[in-house]
């Protein structure tokens, strides 16, 4: 269905009313922890990551570049406003990676905000 075909469906006004009410310029999103643990190959760890300053509920926390090491997961379940990292590292080294969250701006600002997290694998 075109852009077109649903201007014709919905009328002008409703859609500025949903427009509006999604607007951005909410304060940015942050998150916690600062830093993570060290971790060992093998061995089945489990961190919280939280976020915070968010005035509606959280609409994702995900990983948006960089890479986690084979065996872990970053783990989110709707509307909660934590995530859980998790798993049991199968490799060494040190992975660096960015966590992005959104929240949902029904009446109220879009927010959204993304940290820089190193998860160091010990043998």
């Amino acid at each position: 269905m075109t852009g077109r075909a649903i201007s014709r469906r919905i009328p002008p006004l409703v859609l500025l009313i949903a427009a509006l009410s999604c607007s951005t310029g909410g304060d940015p999103l942050s998150f916690s922890p600062d830093a993570l643990p060290t971790v060992r190959v093998g061995v089945p760890f489990t961190v919280t990551i939280a976020v915070h300053n968010n005035d509606q509920s959280i609409g994702d926390i995900l990983v948006v570049s960089g890479a986690l090491p084979r065996g872990v997961s970053l783990r989110y379940t709707s509307p909660q406003s934590t995530a859980t990292l998790e798993g049991t590292p199968d490799e060494t080294g040190t992975f660096g990676f960015t966590i992005a969250a959104y929240s949902y701006g029904v009446g109220g600002p879009y927010q959204q905000g993304k940290k820089d997290y190193r998860l160091e694998v010990e043998p």
